[in-house]
Formats: C-alpha cells, structure tokens, sequence
C-alpha cells in the first residue's frame, strides 16, 4: 500500500516474520531519515512519527524484550 506525506510517496512495508499475519506494524521511512509506524489491521488509524534516535531507541527495547508482553 502506498501513501502520501507532504508530496512524498510513502512505501509501507511489514516484517517478514509476520508472515501472512495482520496483525504486525507496517513502516515507512521518509526522506528525513524518520520512520513512520501503523498498525497494519487500521491502515488509515492513523501513524505515529519516530525520529531517528526515537526509532533506534524503540528497535532497541523490542530486541531486549522490555516490551514483550507477560506470559509470550
């Protein structure tokens, strides 16, 4: 699926672990190095706005499990 930002064309993308699951988080990176996020079940629900160190620090608890939730 394809959006627009501000004139740019934006190309979302989901992880390839989600396999045919709908229920992952679609991103799209921007030209300005910031990375948007959704969820991919409510496509137009909305997207938040990471910068770069926002993204980064994000990608980081995922990967140290600080977000898991409990009993997964």
């Amino acid at each position: 699926m394809k959006d627009h930002v501000s004139g740019a064309v934006l190309a979302w993308r989901k992880s390839t672990r989600s396999f045919s699951s709908d229920d992952c988080v679609e991103v799209a990176p921007l030209p300005s190095a910031a990375v948007l996020a959704r969820d991919s079940k409510d496509a137009a629900g909305g997207a938040v706005l990471f910068d770069r160190a926002g993204w980064r620090a994000l990608l980081t608890r995922v990967k140290e499990g600080e977000l898991d939730l409990p009993g997964r």
